[in-house]
């Protein structure tokens, strides 16, 4: 038995939703983890839940997004929406890494089952750097390292945020683009034509449609967009 295990079983950890005490270094008891609302009936297209098993939702038959596909492994719900919450803002980084790792696991069964080869690279959507100063962190990059190492994929930082935009929340679909045009900008050549677009939540799409656009202009083939969790 290693020192960890050791006080691991001497002292166990609690589990941040219902604080019964758990064995290991993970977040959520047993019961909590199996309530996790995954997005198991999703477009393939934008990743929206969809009520029955379908290729694609009505509003990507009819006006199909920029970017390849989506795939987010929950929807957001309690106790998700929770957990990113204190991942985000309250600074408990094991909830977002625990959060990835899961993540990482569906994406390759994902993608196995859809018989796809994975992306070539790890991109994270990146904070300002005012905002990264405020925060501490950068929640979509520590998303993306551990979704890159679970995965052997390059990660990429070529991306930047050069504009500090205003807040999404509260927004409608023609704002948030208006608010994101220009926002982004590459800041070397990314020689890789399947990229690997991470971000913690995918709401509208704004976000990654607007990369999508920079990404394409500067010759990417195809954009992936992967989120933890998707908004219904």
């Amino acid at each position: 038995m290693s020192i960890i295990q050791f006080f691991d079983a001497l002292i166990p950890s609690l589990c941040v939703l219902c604080r019964s005490a758990i064995r290991g270094r993970k977040p959520l008891c047993t019961v909590c983890e199996k309530s996790l609302p995954w997005n198991v009936m999703a477009c393939t297209r934008c990743a929206m839940p969809l009520p029955v098993a379908a290729r694609a939702c009505a509003t990507c038959l009819q006006m199909p997004p920029s970017f390849a596909r989506a795939f987010c492994a929950f929807r957001y719900e309690e106790p998700v929406a929770d957990l990113l919450n204190r991942y985000k803002h309250g600074g408990q980084l094991a909830n977002g890494y625990w959060l990835a790792r899961s993540f990482a696991q569906q994406v390759r069964l994902h993608y196995q089952t859809e018989t796809m080869a994975l992306p070539d690279c790890v991109l994270p959507v990146p904070l300002h750097w005012r905002r990264l100063q405020q925060r501490g962190f950068d929640q979509g990059r520590e998303i993306a390292c551990v979704l890159a190492r679970q995965l052997c994929l390059p990660l990429s930082t070529a991306l930047q945020r050069q504009r500090n935009t205003t807040s999404q929340q509260g927004l409608s679909r023609v704002q948030r683009h208006s608010n994101l045009r220009g926002a982004f900008v590459l800041r070397k050549p990314l020689p890789y034509r399947r990229v690997a677009l991470v971000d913690d939540v995918l709401t509208t799409g704004s976000t990654a449609t607007e990369i999508t656009r920079v990404l394409q202009a500067a010759g990417v083939a195809e954009v992936h967009v992967w989120a933890l969790a998707r908004t219904p």
